[in-house]
């Protein structure tokens, strides 16, 4: 069974019965989902292979800005991963 409710500009969709370990995930109606990407993502959409961006992010070599997860988990925001590669190219190609 599917259920709506709308409680203060935000909406939230339940599906019955709720199971447990279920993630349910409540966003503003306004709020872009951000996108965050593996190391995997980020070769696929940069070229570069995946010891190469490990090699940049240990010496510090320019890439888009990670978001630390905890641990050693580490993600891209996509519109990061955008901007840095609108950065690297050059000026008559933009």
């Amino acid at each position: 069974m599917y259920k709506k409710w709308k409680a203060a500009s935000i909406e939230l969709h339940v599906i019955e019965p709720v199971e447990r370990n279920v993630v349910m995930t409540v966003q503003h109606p306004r709020a872009r989902p951000i996108a965050l990407l593996t190391a995997q993502d980020l070769a696929d959409q940069t070229g570069m292979s995946m010891s190469t961006i490990y090699r940049k992010r240990s010496t510090g070599e320019s890439l888009p800005r990670a978001v630390k997860l905890g641990g050693h988990a580490v993600r891209w925001r996509q519109s990061d991963v955008d901007a840095w590669i609108e950065e690297q190219l050059e000026p008559q190609a933009r």
